[in-house]
């Protein structure tokens, strides 16, 4: 049987100096159903009409219209029309 090259004492020292690799974290995925289907509840209640809607998403976020929001964005026009 051909001898290794590496000794196990050097295989065991050079793992024991290597940091662990992390898990690489996946956020879980939101349910944007949910969040358009409040939005589209609080906009009904403020009476606002798509001329306001795309005038406050322009003013905030740069966008005219609710499919151009990053996720991010979404939640936040959500959590933003809940509070007034």
């Amino acid at each position: 049987m051909p001898q290794s090259l590496i000794s196990p004492k050097l295989v065991e020292k050079v793992e024991k100096s290597q940091p662990p690799v992390p898990a690489k974290s996946v956020p879980c995925p939101v349910d944007l159903a949910d969040v358009l289907s409040v939005i589209d509840v609080q906009l009904a209640r403020l009476k606002w009409d798509k001329e306001k809607v795309a005038a406050f998403l322009k003013e905030v976020y740069g966008q005219t219209s609710r499919a151009m929001l990053r996720d991010e964005e979404l939640m936040d026009f959500k959590e933003r029309i809940l509070a007034l």
